[in-house]
């Protein structure tokens, strides 16, 4: 049984019959099983996780926040994980990377990052990204919107303010002050009331 082997084909060899006039074997049956699937990885390639990528007049342009950037992926190949190299550096442990990259004082107007890997078999692989989508307005837009939305008034109500609520007997209607909600229990109260609460 063959294991983890690339097979093209198959023969079978036996020795010569002492007699001449037998055969030196017969074969009643030959099952062969195998995979058509072949390597999982057919080329040499750098698989970029991050950022997302864009291809706009023949470019493959990525997203930074202002002078920040992540990047990360992996590069491969049949005959294995390569070695990658950003900007000059080696970085990535098992073909695998992932770091964080600060926009170098002499990139100019365009910030382009290249990303080289290099395999066991020799065989090189550069990808070059322009990073020039920047995403830092809407992330500060997102930010704003999220910290107005989730602020203590408009979720509690602002300080000083009187706040009304209706409690029936069933025990619906809480009533929010503040941070605390207040909530009565089914029972709690015999026909329906409308306490009145003040935040301090």
């Amino acid at each position: 049984m063959l294991r983890h082997s690339a097979v093209a084909a198959l023969r079978l060899g036996f020795a010569a019959s002492a007699r001449a006039d037998l055969p030196s074997a017969s074969v009643g049956e030959i099952t062969a099983q195998g995979s058509g699937v072949g390597p999982r990885v057919g080329a040499a390639r750098i698989v970029l996780t991050a950022p997302a990528i864009a291809f706009q007049g023949g470019r493959e342009v990525g997203e930074r926040f202002g002078d920040r950037a992540f990047v990360a992926g992996w590069a491969e190949s049949p005959a294995g994980p390569g070695r990658v190299e950003i900007g000059g550096a080696e970085v990535g442990v098992g073909g695998a990377f992932a770091l964080e990259l600060a926009r170098p004082a002499t990139s100019g107007t365009r910030w382009t990052v290249e990303i080289r890997a290099r395999f066991p078999d020799g065989a090189e692989v550069v990808r070059s990204v322009d990073l020039d989508r920047d995403g830092a307005a809407e992330l500060l837009r997102d930010q704003v919107a999220a910290a107005v939305a989730l602020s203590d008034d408009a979720r509690f109500g602002r300080e000083g303010r009187s706040s009304w609520g209706s409690i029936a007997r069933r025990g619906d209607g809480p009533l929010l002050l503040r941070r605390e909600v207040l909530r009565s229990g089914a029972g709690a109260v015999g026909e329906r009331r409308s306490p009145r609460a003040r935040g301090e």
